[in-house]
Parts: structure tokens; sequence; C-alpha cells
């Protein structure tokens, strides 16, 4: 099986229920995978063939620039788009988004969420 993703995408954005995190927003780390279905033809080295990871930095770019509260409806929906887009390609997807440093007493060096899912 084929595997395609991005390790360590960092942004900054405003996502939270807190208010500083509204004004201040905070960095955060995307990590995404796609196993790819199985193909009976080869790739014949197109770009066209395979699922390109400057479509995968595109989702999780427009999407992390979008508001939301928890970092889990942010991972549903990078995991919705991926889909709608990609899905006769992609067989699994597994994302991990990290909130570095969020906004806990003591040190915490990040909180994230983990989405597998297979289709």
């Amino acid at each position: 099986m084929l595997t395609i993703g991005l390790r360590d995408l960092r942004l900054r954005a405003q996502h939270g229920v807190h208010p500083e995190e509204k004004v201040l927003g905070g960095e955060y780390l995307v990590n995404i995978e796609a196993d790819l279905r199985p193909r009976a033809a080869d790739l014949d080295d197109r770009l066209s063939n395979t699922l390109d990871y400057g479509q995968l930095h595109a989702i999780c770019l427009e999407v992390m620039s979008t508001r939301a509260y928890l970092i889990e409806e942010l991972a549903e929906r990078i995991a919705a788009k991926v889909w709608a887009q990609h899905g006769q390609l992609v067989a699994k997807l597994r994302l991990e988004i990290k909130k570095l440093n969020p906004p806990l007493k003591g040190q915490v060096g990040a909180a994230f969420v983990r989405l597998e899912e297979e289709r």
C-alpha cells in the first residue's frame, strides 16, 4: 500500500474557546497520511495518477484558516474535504492536529486530536 502525507505542517491560527485564543491565536502542527487504494495500472510517473501532497497541504491550510472552537471540528472538516475531493484514491486517512502550548496551568507541550477513518 502506498501512503502519501505531510508531517509537522506548522501554522498559526485563532481556534479555541477562550477569549485570548481569539485575539492572540496559537500555533498548531498538522500531520496527515492517506493510504491509497491499490491500483491495477502503474502510476506511470504522472502526478495525475496519484494524490498530490500539495492538494493535502491546500486542504489543511484552507480548513485551518477558518475559525473553530474545537480542534476535533477542524479534524472532521479536513477529513470531509479529503474524502469529498479524493475519496476515489484514498482507502484510509490518518490525521493529527496538535495545539502547541495550550492555555492550561503548568507546562503542557501540546493538546491533540487524532482521527483515523477507513472507507
